[in-house]
């Protein structure tokens, strides 16, 4: 859901506000027996919001230029084949012409 934008609201307001009976530091016994109970900070929610949603758009962008890339790359191997189809074809009408040239009467098999 953060992905789409529909649940950075609450991811927000859970880092930002405190909550009620939380402690300054936390200790892990304490957090094993009464699980998370640190205050959030204030400043930490809008910055993890905005790294992640720098972080996560760079990597779709990257993502999306690389299956364009991956796209044009089979297009210009498949140019490539054609190309070199045709000049084999040519090639074999040239060695045949040539052949037929040098060697009169020579019938194909």
């Amino acid at each position: 859901r953060m992905g789409s934008g529909d649940g950075w609201l609450s991811v927000l307001e859970s880092i930002t506000v405190p909550q009620e009976n939380c402690i300054g530091v936390q200790s892990f016994a304490d957090f094993e027996e009464n699980g998370a109970r640190e205050c959030a900070a204030p400043a930490v929610g809008p910055v993890f919001v905005l790294l992640f949603t720098m972080v996560v758009g760079y990597a779709g962008v990257q993502l999306f230029f690389a299956a364009v890339a991956d796209g044009f790359l089979e297009v210009k191997e498949a140019e490539q084949l054609e190309r070199l189809a045709a000049e084999m074809y040519l090639l074999k009408e040239r060695w045949v012409t040539r052949w037929d040239h040098l060697h009169p009467g020579f019938e194909e098999h």
